[in-house]
């Protein structure tokens, strides 16, 4: 029992340490600033791992939401303006309906 706590242990930290480093490689910082990050990773213990574990994901939780914010307010301003130039499409289509009826 005891020896597999240790390799339950062991293993939940390098799969955090897989998980953290492949965070940090998803962020959009310089390279050197990754480098030392990986790096520090080896002096963490396990409770300092576990709190930049979660730091880390919450930061990119926050990145994340910023980014469907902004595709959000894009999107939305995309659709208005298709639905302004189907506005004008329709408003130059009723003048030229009109321009007919007057020559008639």
């Amino acid at each position: 029992m005891f020896l597999g706590n240790i390799f339950k242990k062991y293993k939940e930290r390098e799969y955090r340490l897989l998980l953290v480093k492949e965070l940090i490689e998803w962020l959009e910082v310089d390279s050197k600033q990754k480098n030392l990050y990986i790096e520090s990773l080896s002096v963490l213990n396990d409770e300092w791992l576990d709190r930049f574990y979660k730091k880390l994901t919450s930061v990119i939780e926050i990145i994340e939401e910023n980014e469907n914010l902004n595709s959000f307010s894009k999107q939305k301003q995309e659709v208005y303006n298709l639905n302004k130039e189907e506005i004008l499409e329709r408003k130059q289509e009723l003048n030229s309906y009109n321009m007919i009826l007057d020559n008639i």
